[in-house]
């Protein structure tokens, strides 16, 4: 625990840091080595508990409801806030936002250090949200609705942490995606169907473009 220990004592009042709370075989919050929390602040503790719908897969984000409701924000909501972005975040993860994801080996980096390579890591991580966490082949895997991986671009089973940076990509950038209110879905499901009628296809097409700029 010691250089750890003396790397968040060297990062404070610095680099802004947020430490990830996962849940315990009970669903609550594991608590975390006190040192380490005194280090980063009362205020550094994020939640990584994820939503899950009925087919297992995670779509959501709604710390308010997902895994154990005592906790105050997420680790993507406590990062944004650190970036001055801060708000009530619910919604949808906006899997569409931002590229495929590459990560950089841990041993890398600390090759880098060893070799007083300040240039190479300033290039890599200076002015930019950076996540540590595990990329292991059978360990905290979730499935995705699409393949978000550089890594592994064939597999929709991917780390958990990918989950937590496509998140706070969602919230520097377009937010999460909301869903239509009922009543929208209801009449939006009954233009379309409006489409089946009419004798010309002009009349559908003109109807068509129509629908598609009224809809938000």
């Amino acid at each position: 625990d010691r250089p750890l220990l003396e790397g968040l004592a060297a990062l404070r009042g610095k680099v802004p840091v947020v430490l990830a709370q996962a849940l315990d075989e009970h669903g609550n919050q594991r608590q975390l080595f006190a040192p380490y929390q005194s280090l980063a602040g009362s205020e550094a503790l994020g939640s990584v508990a994820v939503c899950r719908d009925a087919d297992l897969m995670v779509r959501r984000f709604d710390p308010a409801s997902c895994g154990d409701s005592t906790a105050t924000s997420s680790l993507a909501g406590r990062m944004a806030a650190k970036l001055g972005i801060e708000q009530d975040w619910r919604g949808y993860i906006d899997y569409a936002s931002g590229d495929p994801i590459q990560y950089v080996p841990f041993h890398q980096v600390l090759r880098w250090i060893d070799s007083q390579d300040s240039a190479r890591l300033s290039s890599v991580f200076a002015g930019k949200p950076v996540l540590v966490g595990v990329v292991l082949p059978f360990s905290d895997r979730h499935p995705l609705p699409v393949a978000l991986a550089a890594f592994e671009p064939e597999s929709r089973v991917l780390p958990g942490a990918l989950i937590h940076v496509q998140a706070l990509r969602s919230m520097m950038h377009r937010g999460f995606v909301q869903p239509l209110a009922s009543v929208a879905v209801m009449l939006t499901s009954l233009l379309v169907l409006a489409l089946w009628f009419g004798r010309t296809q002009a009349a559908k097409t003109i109807f068509a473009v129509i629908l598609v700029f009224a809809l938000p």
